[in-house]
């Protein structure tokens, strides 16, 4: 059994380890988290948006746009309130939403379409050539609680009698069409809507089941469409009385679990790359792997992408076939360069059948007692002989070596990255391991 835990050991690392660089930095950075990304596939951009108000020492006023050349700065004159939250291109215009309404950048210069500190705009969707919008709208559309209006660039209506049928005290945090149906979905009344309903072109219908149990605050984040069926994300933790933590599927007739969901927080972003669905948000387990805010699914089961997030994931977009990963993270696989946001090596892909859950890795190796873990300086090892030096090795998660040497009963860990890890100890022909996190 050591042999063969070895063995699985060995090829997890080397696997891992030959993949470290699969996540690149870009050449900006900001000062504050990016929270939305969209890709303008007709300008060659990708918008940026966030808490952010400056990007490479340059006032960015909340967004900016990046392409090969660099970030550039959109109209820095004038300062949107932030944090942006959505970003679209409608009639071959930029607009963003977030807090206190929403802004359009036409002719050189931004302005405001709906300019109300009451408004918070969450979603922005264009479908049948109009620009949908959903979030938590106040009266300057002409309309009190509209849960979706419709504007064709220059006035606004009422999508489909939304206001009677789909907002009831919250708010439309995400828009998705799927075949004939509009869905809809975000911080509704649970009571009525559970959080999603769908427009089939004459009425609003309610799914079956609904998501429920998030605590005080439950509700879908995110939507795409994978494999021909609808995956939702968000903070949840049941559907119809059956578990479902935080990310589901309808198969047209009911909701599905993804095995055992994630464990954490919740989802904040979805998005289909690679033949496979990307999971991004604030969570420590996809199903029986340990993972850190980023997980995918191939259709069948959960699988770890190479890298380590040390912070939640907020955003994704995929911009000339490569996958942009943002989020309130300061450095990746150990890289101490302040940097929120990255991108994926387009060469590289998920493997799905290599085995990477932590528990995998751990099988058939003896276990090391560990204290005090969290550990912030120095991590002791129970039940070493007196007077005796043992060698050991650190291992970052994705696989890479990153400290070593010799031990008495302790280790220094002050100099690493906050993360996971796994502490390597060699007896003679005995390997031992214990896992640990340095906050």
């Amino acid at each position: 059994m050591r042999v063969k835990g070895l063995l699985i050991l060995i090829l997890w690392a080397s696997v891992l380890t030959g993949q470290s660089n699969s996540w690149m930095p870009v050449d900006f950075w900001t000062d504050g988290a990016i929270r939305t990304m969209f890709a303008d596939t007709i300008y060659g951009s990708l918008y940026l948006g966030g808490n952010i108000q400056s990007v490479n020492g340059m006032k960015a006023s909340g967004t900016f746009r990046y392409d090969h050349s660099g970030p550039h700065v959109i109209d820095a004159s004038f300062t949107i309130p932030y944090p942006s939250l959505c970003i679209a291109l409608y009639k071959n215009e930029v607009y963003i939403g977030g807090f206190e309404g929403l802004y359009r950048f036409r002719n050189g210069s931004w302005d405001a379409v709906i300019d109300d500190p009451d408004s918070r705009i969450d979603a922005l969707y264009v479908d049948n050539g109009m620009l949908l919008i959903g979030g938590l709208l106040g009266n300057t559309t002409g309309f009190v609680n509209p849960g979706i209006v419709q504007y064709d660039g220059n006035s606004f209506s009422i999508y489909n009698n939304a206001h009677n049928e789909l907002y009831r005290y919250g708010e439309i945090y995400s828009l998705i069409r799927k075949d004939t149906l509009l869905i809809a979905a975000g911080d509704c009344d649970t009571t009525i809507t559970k959080e999603i309903m769908a427009w089939d072109g004459s009425s609003w219908f309610k799914f079956i089941g609904g998501v429920q149990g998030g605590g005080l605050a439950t509700y879908i984040e995110d939507m795409v469409v994978f494999q021909g069926e609808l995956y939702v994300g968000g903070v949840f933790h049941k559907t119809d009385g059956a578990i479902a933590n935080h990310i589901l599927k309808w198969d047209g007739q009911q909701w599905q679990a993804l095995g055992k969901g994630l464990v954490g927080e919740g989802v904040t972003s979805l998005i289909v790359y690679q033949d496979k669905l990307w999971v991004g948000g604030s969570f420590t387990h996809a199903g029986d792997f340990q993972v850190n805010s980023l997980a995918t699914w191939d259709g069948v089961k959960w699988c770890r992408p190479f890298g380590d997030f040390n912070r939640p994931v907020y955003a994704m977009e995929i911009y000339k076939d490569t996958l942009y990963v943002s989020g309130d993270f300061y450095y990746l696989e150990g890289d101490p360069k302040k940097t929120a946001i990255v991108k994926y090596d387009p060469s590289k892909s998920v493997n799905c059948d290599i085995t990477v859950g932590m528990e995998h890795i751990t099988n058939g190796l003896e276990t090391l007692s560990i204290y005090p873990n969290p550990v912030s300086s120095e991590l002791n090892i129970r039940g070493l002989d007196a007077g005796k030096s043992y060698p050991y090795q650190i291992h970052g998660f994705q696989g890479r070596l990153v400290q070593a040497g010799q031990t008495g009963g302790s280790v220094d860990v002050s100099m690493l990255p906050t993360g996971l890890y796994l502490l390597h100890l060699t007896e003679g022909d005995v390997r031992r391991i214990g896992r640990f996190v340095r906050e």
